[in-house]
């Protein structure tokens, strides 16, 4: 088999998007916490979004596929800017280097390897651990929300433009007592 372009395949995500069953307000809202779980610092953010689309009784599948915006691509951008975020909403000081020299100059003094794991712990949990899931909410949540709007919006439109041109080709077929339904034929010499 052929590998599909990157073109093609964002093409045919965007169209099962689009063509999903349930209401558009469905598929929106799972697009919405697939992305908000897509920025959380955890493992396995597929299933865990597809858990909280059940729970919310929304698209699983659009859940899948928002969540899916978090990749091994932009995974550094999407947890550096939640740091940031989270950083700044703690205020803290938003360099994680400081405190990493924080923490060697700390782990200096330690005599066991137990201080020196439990320095690491506590080092991970509070200085890089809190600003992570902080500013993953705080990036979140309005990421979330467009996330719902624009779905909202696509789904809508696709489904309307689909509705239409169902009833545009209703509209063309013809009942003839001789020939029964069908579509007239038109020639260039009907229209004089």
């Amino acid at each position: 088999m052929a590998a599909l372009s990157f073109k093609k395949y964002i093409r045919l995500t965007r169209l099962r998007l689009l063509r999903m069953r349930g209401t558009p307000r469905e598929v929106a809202l799972g697009m919405a916490v697939g992305l908000f779980v897509g920025l959380m610092p955890i493992l396995f953010q597929v299933p865990v979004a597809v858990v909280f689309a059940a729970l919310l009784r929304c698209s699983k599948l659009a859940a899948a596929v928002g969540s899916l915006f978090s990749n091994p691509v932009t995974n550094i951008p999407i947890f550096y800017t939640t740091y940031l975020a989270g950083a700044l909403v703690l205020g803290r000081d938003p360099n994680p280097a400081a405190s990493v020299e924080k923490w060697v100059a700390a782990a200096s003094d330690l005599q066991s390897p137990a201080q020196y794991l439990g320095s690491f712990v506590t080092l991970a949990l509070s200085d890089y651990a809190a600003p992570l899931w902080v500013g993953a909410v705080v990036v979140g949540l309005p990421l979330g929300a467009l996330g719902y709007w624009v779905t909202l919006q696509a789904v809508t439109a696709y489904r309307l433009k689909k509705l239409r041109m169902k009833a545009k080709n209703r509209a063309r077929w013809i009942w003839d007592p001789e020939k029964g339904w069908h579509k007239p034929i038109s020639s260039p010499l009907e229209k004089e």
